[in-house]
């Protein structure tokens, strides 16, 4: 799996050449020129802007599309807006200026190809501002895998359980439960001193903590009961009434405890 450092890292570089195929657009246009010498920006350091942009731009998509996919439509449509009938200056996009387009309205020049540099600064800044969110992105995408393994876990415990093979069906049902509550006390970075702690420790720390309330805590202890019960109390036979509640007990939690 791609580490999330990378995709900083890659953000950061898109946002680098981002920042110089905007300048480069001050090249499309003699006043243009002019604005870089009095910025004191040497125009041989900048790339070719439609040579470029393409490249830029499609790696950019990609990344957006996969962080922040909420973003992606405002990215695109500073590239070019999805339907236009008549070309104006509020309308005039990226996609035109490389293209080259001029629009005028009888002797006056109303847009030109530098006059898409705001929205290619605008490109630049929603780039930039999913940086921030890639923990987020990983996070979502690592509790959905994890999720996922709980589902297939938890069918493979119901199927035993439909078998009449109990304490299997508990037992499978007791590891899932002890795995998330495990990710849980991770993701709101709480420390444990026990080297092998159990569910009854992940189910005290989330109290003491109040990231849990008292019923939770109840339910949680009593799931933990029943997972003993199948997996270490050898002199009573757990119910079927037991597993069940403890399956369907632990698809409560995986989905509402985090």
């Amino acid at each position: 799996m791609i580490k999330k450092e990378k995709i900083k890292e890659e953000i950061d570089k898109l946002f680098d050449e981002g920042k110089k195929l905007y300048f480069s657009m001050f090249l499309l246009d003699p006043e243009g020129k002019k604005a870089l010498q009095k910025a004191n920006i040497d125009e041989s350091t900048l790339p070719d802007f439609t040579k470029h942009y393409d490249h830029w731009y499609t790696k950019s998509h990609r990344l957006i599309e996969k962080v922040a996919p909420h973003r992606l439509n405002d990215f695109v449509e500073l590239y070019k807006k999805a339907k236009v009938k008549e070309l104006s200056f509020s309308n005039y996009c990226i996609s035109d200026a490389l293209l080259g387009y001029t629009l005028s309205r009888g002797s006056t020049v109303i847009a030109t190809p530098i006059s898409a540099k705001g929205k290619m600064e605008q490109q630049v800044e929603i780039l930039a501002s999913i940086r921030s969110l890639v923990d987020d992105y990983f996070f979502n995408l690592e509790t959905e895998l994890q999720g996922n393994i709980f589902d297939s876990e938890l069918d493979s415990a119901e199927e035993l359980f439909k078998k009449k093979f109990l304490r299997a069906a508990g037992a499978i049902a007791g590891v899932v439960l002890e795995k998330h509550l495990n990710n849980v006390v991770e993701n709101h970075s709480i420390k444990l001193t026990k080297k092998n702690p159990t569910i009854s420790d992940f189910n005290e720390k989330l109290k003491e903590g109040n990231f849990i309330e008292i019923p939770t805590w109840r339910k949680i202890q009593y799931l933990g009961d029943l997972r003993n019960i199948c997996c270490h109390d050898k002199n009573v036979e757990p119910t079927e009434d037991q597993v069940k509640d403890l399956i369907n007990g632990v698809k409560y939690i995986i989905t509402n405890i985090f």
